[in-house]
Parts: C-alpha cells; sequence; structure tokens
C-alpha cells in the first residue's frame, strides 16, 4: 500500500511512466525472481553494513541514501548518489519503478508484509473469466501470478490498474473485513 500510495519516489517514477511519449515505447516486464532477488541481497548486505557485520561505515549512513522517503532531502554530496538518482529515474522510462524492484529496502519489506497485509489486491476466482486483460495492464507480474494462483506472487504496488480493466469485475481492492472496491477512485 505505501509503495502504491505514499512514496514520493514512487510517485515520481509512476509519473515517469504515466508520461504520454511511454505509451510508445514497449516497456520491459522483467521476471519477478530476478527483480526480488537482486532487491533480497541488497537488502542482506545492507542489513550487515547497519548492523556493522562488513564494512567500517555505519549502515544508517547507506540506508538513508536508498531510503524512498529521503529522496528529496539528499543533499547529493557524492557524485554516486547523484548517478544512482539519475540512472533510476532514466531508468523508469524502460523499466516500471526501477528502484522500486530492484533497491528499495521498504519494498522488498512491504513485499513480505502483503502476505499479511489488511488491504490487497484479491481476485474472485469463481467470477474470473481468464481473460488476460489484467496480466497486460499490470506493469509487473502481480497479476499473473494471482490469477495462477501461485503461492508466492509478486509483488504488487496497488496501483490499481488491474482493477479498472476487468471486465467481469472479478477482482477487488479490499481489506480482511471484507469491505472492497472493484474500480479505482479517478
Amino acid at each position: 500500500m505505501i509503495c502504491g500510495w505514499a512514496c514520493p519516489f514512487g510517485a515520481f517514477q509512476e509519473l515517469i511512466y504515466s508520461l504520454p511519449i511511454l505509451r510508445r515505447i514497449k516497456q520491459k516486464k522483467l521476471p519477478f525472481i530476478l527483480t526480488n532477488t537482486i532487491r533480497a541481497g541488497l537488502f542482506i548486505a545492507m542489513l550487515l553494513f547497519l548492523f556493522g557485520i562488513i564494512g567500517d561505515r555505519k549502515g544508517t549512513v547507506i540506508y538513508h541514501y536508498v531510503n524512498p522517503f529521503n529522496l528529496f532531502n539528499l543533499d547529493f554530496e557524492s557524485f554516486s548518489i547523484l548517478l544512482t538518482v539519475i540512472i533510476a529515474l532514466l531508468g523508469s522510462f524502460i523499466i516500471y519503478r526501477p528502484f522500486c524492484q530492484f533497491v528499495c529496502p521498504f519494498g522488498f519489506v512491504s513485499w513480505i508484509a502483503e502476505r499479511f497485509s489488511i488491504f490487497r489486491v484479491q481476485i474472485d476466482h469463481d467470477q474470473c473469466t481468464q481473460c488476460g486483460a489484467c496480466i497486460k495492464a499490470c506493469p509487473l507480474e502481480a497479476s499473473k501470478g494471482r490469477v495462477d494462483r501461485k503461492k508466492i506472487p509478486a509483488d504488487c504496488f496497488s496501483c490499481a490498474r488491474c482493477l479498472n480493466v476487468c471486465p467481469v469485475d472479478a477482482i477487488q481492492y479490499t481489506s480482511v473485513f471484507k469491505i472492497g472496491v472493484t474500480k479505482r477512485f479517478t
């Protein structure tokens, strides 16, 4: 939920993704196993730095630079930090939310927490006609994993594109309290 609705860097990448010129560019959907493996590796490395197990600097310095909520507070004292931000933003032209998929520590933790989330995208498999509209609309592999009933579906950023294209309203953004919506508020 944070990734899709509250993260400033995610919103900035979403804005780039939504530019009309990009509708002509075929963006790449990378396999979730690849993106999540890279993100998990970076997350573990960050934890090792954070607790001083590897490296000679405190990990909080590294965390400061990969925290998407600090994007607009960074002073870019290091060229490598500025270059990383520029690469992530330029990468948004060809890959949906590259920072979120590869680097973001919150994204990795939220992917784990998504299994226990109060709010989530759910598919009513009895209503689903397997038309594939949600899979085409999803910029990640999240809808495919849910339609195929995978035990570990890909990360969902709650963009609600799948909700808007489902012709039979089989997809809902719902809560454990069974309160849901079938269309995104626009």
